[in-house]
């Protein structure tokens, strides 16, 4: 979550953390009650339980996952690493298969995906705004002027720049 609201304010995107949050209280939610309907239902049989269980986790799981990978979606979107919407779809894809073990191995997957995309952001560099150009200034040996406007060079006995007339 540190790493996504970080992303998000170079970004300045606010959904990556809102979906992001939204996800963790699923998750959490359905830890929740996994842990009370596992405590709660224990006099049945063991059969019966793993199932609700399962079902239960899966359901949360997969609308935790479905907020993830929007929130993942978007930072690809912003930041150009397409391994961010991988790891998103993979994490959906495992979330909805908890009932069977392989989708915990494919979320395994995509959190493995997700830290090397988080390994691979560079932060953006800014970039300069339209019409500004950085100016230079003529050193002895440098007789060239450059317009402060468009940064056309000019020679040094001109009064206006012969590109933008100012």
């Amino acid at each position: 979550m540190i790493s996504l609201s970080s992303l998000a304010k170079i970004y300045q995107a606010k959904n990556i953390v809102t979906n992001a949050r939204s996800g963790a209280l699923a998750a959490i939610t359905g830890t929740i009650i996994f842990i009370v309907v596992t405590v709660l239902l224990s006099p049945l049989t063991v059969n019966a339980t793993s199932l609700l269980v399962l079902v239960i986790l899966g359901v949360f799981y997969t609308v935790a996952a479905f907020f993830v990978r929007r929130s993942l979606n978007e930072l690809a979107a912003r930041s150009g690493i397409s391994l961010f919407a991988t790891a998103g779809l993979l994490l959906f894809i495992g979330a909805a298969l908890t009932i069977v073990v392989i989708g915990v191995l494919i979320m395994w997957l995509a959190v493995l995906i997700l830290v090397v995309a988080f390994f691979t952001t560079k932060e953006p560099q800014s970039t300069p705004l339209p019409n500004t150009h950085p100016l230079t200034v003529p050193t002895s040996t440098d007789r060239t002027n450059f317009c402060p406007n468009c940064g056309t060079p000019i020679p040094p006995s001109a009064v206006f720049c012969p590109n933008c007339e100012k």
